[in-house]
């Protein structure tokens, strides 16, 4: 957490596969200041950097669940994420 806020570090980079691999973006702060909303586990109002696009965006998350998802944003256009639970 940032305070009350929820942020997050990029610790580990993995490929379709799912095999690891090196990451210069690996220790880097990709979420950050996402407001708690809602029911649990909904976060808005927040930041996320996409690597591969070298962007950051406006971003909601929804934790809750088997599968996270993130939405990074500009203007009225999102690009969705659905993440995996490092176990």
């Amino acid at each position: 957490m940032c305070g009350d806020r929820l942020c997050g570090t990029l610790t580990e980079s993995r490929n379709a596969s799912g095999e690891a691999f090196a990451s210069a973006n690996a220790g880097r702060q990709i979420v950050w200041a996402m407001e708690p909303r809602g029911s649990m586990g909904e976060y808005r109002d927040g930041q996320i950097y996409a690597p591969d696009r070298d962007q950051t965006y406006r971003a909601r998350m929804d934790l809750a669940g088997s599968q996270p998802t993130a939405a990074g944003c500009v203007l009225f256009i999102c690009r969705d994420q659905i993440w995996t639970r490092a176990d």
